[in-house]
C-alpha cells in the first residue's frame, strides 16, 4: 500500500502526516509532544472528512481524535502498519482504531 504523506516542522521538532482515505496519521517529536523530550514519538489519528464520535454509554458520546505518546520507532511502525491495513469501509472502523491506540 502506498501512503501519501507530508513532512513538516512542529515547534522545535518534526512532523509527518500520513494520509489515508478517511483519516490521517500524525507522527510528531518535539518538546511538547508526549515523550518528545526523551526522544520518543507521539502518534495521533485525525478524521479527514467529518468529526467522528463513538458512544461511551447511552447518554454520552466522545469525539474521536486520539493520540498515543512515548512510542519508540518500532512501536510507531507497528501501529502505522495496523492502522493502514484496516478496512476503512467497516462499520467498526472507529472501534478498531481505538483498540489499536489503547
Amino acid at each position: 500500500m502506498f501512503l501519501r504523506f507530508k513532512l513538516g516542522k512542529a515547534h522545535d521538532g518534526n512532523q509527518i502526516v500520513l494520509s489515508l482515505n478517511r483519516f490521517d496519521i500524525s507522527i510528531v517529536n518535539h518538546i511538547y509532544s508526549y515523550g518528545g523530550k526523551q526522544g520518543l514519538y507521539e502518534l495521533g489519528v485525525f478524521w479527514t472528512d467529518e468529526p467522528v464520535y463513538y458512544d461511551i454509554d447511552e447518554d454520552s458520546r466522545e469525539f474521536v481524535n486520539d493520540v498515543k505518546g512515548w512510542l519508540d520507532e518500532e512501536s510507531v511502525t507497528n501501529i502505522v502498519d495496523r492502522l493502514s491495513s484496516l478496512d476503512e469501509s467497516s462499520d467498526r472502523l472507529v472501534y478498531n482504531i481505538l483498540e489499536i491506540l489503547q
